[in-house]
């Protein structure tokens, strides 16, 4: 996927903020001011819903329905994205984002290449 040429799809004057999480700023919680820790919590907090609802919890899919299809790879390359930050950055953040969530006590992200990403993951360029 080239993000460069999606972005250069968007409309004109058109704002696409990413989320900064002042509240988990030390020192009320772990996170710094680097973007790539609050890219990293933002994956981490939107995969743990997919992982929740579609993995722990696997609906129930009838015949002729296609199946949910849930893609942690994209998540992960596309919230890099949005924050301007390389995925291969946002790898070695693992740590302070387990201990925020430790702190919020939220379970964290299987120890699981799938989903948790502790090397970068392959763009691919289509």
């Amino acid at each position: 996927m080239d993000f460069k040429k999606l972005l250069k799809e968007i409309p004109q004057g058109t704002h696409i903020e990413a989320p900064i999480f002042d509240m988990y700023i030390m020192p009320y919680g772990f996170l710094t001011p680097d973007p790539i820790e609050h890219a990293l919590f933002f994956y981490y907090v939107n995969a743990r819903k997919v992982y929740e609802d579609f993995v722990l919890d696997t609906p129930i899919i009838m015949e002729d329905e296609a199946d949910i299809e849930y893609d942690f790879r994209s998540m992960f390359i596309s919230t890099a994205a949005l924050y301007d930050v390389s995925p291969e950055a946002m790898t070695k953040a693992w740590s302070v984002i387990d201990r925020q969530a430790l702190a919020l006590n939220l379970p964290l992200l299987p120890n699981e290449y799938q989903y948790r990403f502790t090397e970068s993951p392959t763009v691919l360029i289509q």
